[in-house]
């Protein structure tokens, strides 16, 4: 197969012509709790990169995980964007107008009752995080290095229902959840959009 190139801008322009042009689909299970993500790209030294967050080891719920800046909706967040901007201000120091909306992704669930929003973003440089007490370290993963093909298929039961789900090792620890598979439907989207006949 041969290499993808997603180094050019023009990929992002691409990605949110996809996700604007399309209904996001719905979490499949219901009464969970609200909760949004956000998912940053941005170009950095020529380079696409994804930004990501080791979550703290003190937190009780997936404490020391590999996630997207996120968490559960509160009740000043006027809608489900509104909680990704607020949670990635929160845990990265972004603020909004360092950020551009591309669009979002299908929704998904956590094994811990969350349904997430992920909303796809593109942050400008120069990059300067400021974490808080929740996250360890943020990660920034070159997307040229990740690659579908390595993610490994789980299968779980959730709410009495089989479920399948994807796990993926990475230089900074293993990626599995809802993050692996927000990746990995990532990924799909890019490498079909960089395919030499679009």
């Amino acid at each position: 197969m041969p290499r993808r190139i997603f180094s050019h801008p023009r990929i992002l322009r691409q990605l949110e012509l996809y996700l604007r042009g399309r209904e996001p689909n719905r979490c499949p299970f219901f009464g969970l709790v609200e909760a949004a993500v956000a998912v940053p790209l941005v170009f950095d030294e020529g380079v696409l990169k994804l930004v990501l967050i080791k979550r703290s080891q003190s937190l009780r719920i997936h404490p020391g995980q590999i996630a997207f800046p996120g968490g559960r909706r509160s009740p000043g967040d006027k809608d489900l964007l509104a909680t990704a901007m607020r949670e990635l201000h929160e845990e990265l120091g972004i603020p909004g107008e360092r950020t551009e909306v591309l669009g979002c992704m299908d929704q998904e669930f956590t094994f811990t009752n969350y349904s997430v929003m992920p909303f796809v973003l593109e942050l400008k440089t120069p990059l300067a995080f400021k974490t808080n007490e929740e996250v360890e370290r943020p990660i920034l993963l070159e997307v040229e290095s990740l690659d579908s093909r390595s993610f490994l298929p789980e299968e779980h039961t959730y709410m009495g229902r089989s479920v399948n789900s994807w796990r993926i090792e990475t230089p900074h620890g293993t990626i599995w959840g809802a993050t692996a598979r927000i990746l990995y439907r990532l990924l799909t989207i890019l490498e079909e959009l960089s395919e030499p006949s679009r």
